[in-house]
């Protein structure tokens, strides 16, 4: 076996783990609150709590997860390590504040975030940004070619999609339809396979009133379909299939997208069609037909190439960096609260 197939079969069957294990115990309410910090004192022994949310925790490990799969692959198409950071650094500081400003235009919420919307933001930028970056660093006389770094970008993001999705799972967000409400061979279909959302604080306790039915598992669906598409495209990338990677997990994350929200019950907007689904369409489409226009690329991938940059303790620094702003970004719950109260264990002393 191949260290390209090693490396391949041991990422997949690592997430394969992972998020089993999310499915199970993730619906369960005390997977919501990671923690609770004291911030303002009410009165002699009470003080105002900002939780802190599972939530974050695990979208930070998907989308430094994500931004890890990207520098992996483009390392191993032979990419220089600089102009691959510079391209994920200007993509994520763009893209990160869209998390919430999109869901704000849409959804009328500012304490809410949307990575599709965010992700759609990214992929129209994706071209310029991959042929300015390219020319930049042919101008130094050195290799970024632009179709290299869009698919390592867009499997990263299918990766980080993916993974995201337990962060949902915890949170109790973009959930299902109940199977009350589905259609005769949707609730056959899912009679023993649903999501059962416990607490009063989950999304869908306070948003639906569902907490407690029986829902689609859409979140669970989303992160198994991802991780299947990022497998295959990864077994194209590392044959050199460039373009076949990029178009393939395009469609698939984004196709399934729209589909997958006739099966939500969350607030996605107004109209039948939402704007998010007309975002992922377009975004789709164009960024298809700039990967079939772009030159291909003539690199051959090798993971023990891409695998070099973890001695680099710069990129591990920059990763931790990384999965500790998402963290404090997206883990800081703005729509919970908490009173704590601290005493002595007189037995323990």
């Amino acid at each position: 076996m191949t260290a390209n197939a090693i490396f391949i079969s041991g990422l997949g069957f690592g997430v394969c783990a992972y998020m089993f294990w999310g499915f199970r115990v993730l619906p369960a309410e005390r997977w919501q609150m990671l923690a609770a910090v004291p911030t303002t004192k009410l009165d002699d022994e009470h003080w105002r709590g900002l939780n802190l949310t599972y939530y974050g925790l695990f979208q930070a490990n998907a989308n430094t997860g994500g931004a890890l799969l990207y520098l992996l692959l483009a390392a191993s198409a032979g990419v220089p390590l600089l102009w691959s950071t510079i391209f994920l650094t200007v993509l994520l500081c763009i893209c990160a504040p869209c998390a919430r400003v999109v869901a704000a235009v849409i959804e009328g919420k500012h304490n809410t975030f949307t990575i599709a919307g965010a992700a759609s933001v990214g992929m129209v930028l994706l071209p310029g940004l991959a042929v300015a970056v390219e020319r930049v660093a042919l101008s130094r006389s050195e290799s970024a070619p632009a179709a290299v770094l869009m698919t390592s970008a867009v499997l990263g993001y299918a990766l980080g999609e993916g993974l995201g999705r337990l962060g949902c799972i915890s949170f109790g967000c973009c959930y299902g339809k109940t199977l009350q409400t589905s259609g005769p061979l949707t609730r056959a279909l899912f009679r023993r396979l649903n999501f059962v959302f416990r607490g009063d604080t989950k999304k869908i306790a306070y948003e639906s009133g569902c907490a407690g039915q029986p829902v689609i598992p859409v979140q669970a669906i989303t992160a198994l379909l991802h991780l299947v598409v990022v497998i295959a495209a990864l077994i194209a990338f590392y044959s050199g299939q460039f373009r076949l990677a990029l178009v393939t997990t395009l469609l698939t994350t984004q196709v399934w997208r729209v589909v997958s929200e006739f099966w939500r019950a969350d607030h996605r907007g107004g109209g039948k069609i939402s704007a998010y689904q007309w975002m992922c369409l377009g975004a789709a489409g164009w960024l298809s037909g700039a990967a079939l226009l772009l030159p291909s690329a003539p690199a051959v991938a090798q993971i023990q190439a891409g695998l070099s940059i973890l001695r680099h303790s710069s990129i591990v620094i920059a990763l931790e960096l990384l999965w500790l702003a998402i963290f404090l970004f997206l883990g800081r719950s703005r729509v919970t609260a908490s009173r704590l109260r601290f005493h002595i264990q007189m037995d323990q002393i």
